[in-house]
């Protein structure tokens, strides 16, 4: 184990040589005995046993704090992910220091936009930071993970944050509308598709199923920025089916949509116990725009139970 940290450490050293973040003769013989070290270390039979002891493993925080934070930060500013990650490996201390720095990177940039959403999908910071940096040229085949430059897309411009496949929108992924709006979730050949999370610039945010760019599933949640909450059955992009509304004072409808309005039979749970309902809402209401009524216009369909 400890000869693979010093080996690492050299290989560190030689990449960061590479990347001319040493660019002066003090930093380079600062990592002299790096290089001297990790070299012995490969040529004695007795190598393992010497890298155990705390003598011959603190050779590799032989470097001053602000060396090792300067050349980690041209790292960071070269973009070389794959390097900061062998580094990590090195030891404990370079880990939290390059982590530290890394993180600080990603903040100011405002790469953790959403970054409980990308961990629900299995992308920690550290891999949403490296495919955001990861520009694919227009006429690039785009394979892995990256961002594709802004495109007309419709009357807005579009940007895709995640990951390709045959030069298509698969797998994990974040897009963006010039207005703010952004969806992040699942991708099937370019389409939305999957579990996935719509979030408006007014607050408004969806989370549930997806199918052909549609939502499509049940048990899925809407909530509204003025504070109510849909959970239930979509269908071609609406509320339809079962489903419940939950107003900001905690009372709740139990019933049908139909088109994204309530129609038919429900219950309204009020303070004062439960209210049946008969409704024939509008279809396509826009609860975004205001809370729905809790009663139907005449009021006559309800009776206490």
């Amino acid at each position: 184990m400890c000869f693979t940290l010093m080996m690492d450490a050299l290989l560190v050293s030689n990449t960061l040589l590479e990347h001319n973040a040493l660019c002066n003769l003090p930093a380079k013989m600062i990592l002299d005995p790096i290089f001297e070290a990790s070299s012995v270390a490969s040529v004695k039979s007795d190598a393992m046993e010497i890298c155990q002891t705390e003598q011959q493993v603190s050779l590799i925080e032989m470097l001053p704090n602000e060396m090792r934070s300067e050349i980690f930060t041209k790292l960071i500013e070269a973009k070389d992910w794959k390097t900061l990650c062998r580094a990590c490996e090195v030891s404990w201390s370079w880990k939290i220091e390059i982590e530290r720095l890394w993180r600080n990177y990603c903040v100011h940039n405002q790469f953790v936009t959403d970054e409980k959403i990308w961990e629900k999908k299995g992308k920690n910071w550290k891999w949403v930071c490296a495919a955001l940096t990861k520009i694919f040229e227009k006429d690039e085949q785009k394979e892995g993970f990256g961002c594709c430059p802004k495109s007309s897309y419709g009357p807005v411009e579009i940007r895709y944050e995640g990951e390709w496949k045959d030069n298509k929108k698969n797998g994990v992924g974040r897009i963006w509308w010039s207005n703010g709006d952004r969806y992040l979730g699942d991708w099937v050949n370019d389409a939305k598709e999957g579990y996935g999370y719509m979030l408006w610039e007014n607050g408004d945010c969806y989370e549930g199923d997806w199918k052909k760019d549609l939502r499509e599933g049940t048990q899925c949640t809407y909530t509204y920025s003025n504070g109510g909450t849909f959970i239930g059955t979509y269908s071609n992009d609406e509320r339809h089916g079962e489903g419940a509304f939950v107003w900001p004072d905690g009372e709740r409808f139990v019933g049908q949509w139909k088109s994204g309005g309530r129609f038919g039979k429900g219950v309204l749970y009020t303070k004062n116990g439960p209210v049946e309902q008969e409704w024939e809402e509008s279809p396509f209401v826009n609860y975004s725009e205001s809370l729905p009524s809790k009663y139907p216009a005449s009021r006559n369909a309800g009776s206490s139970s």
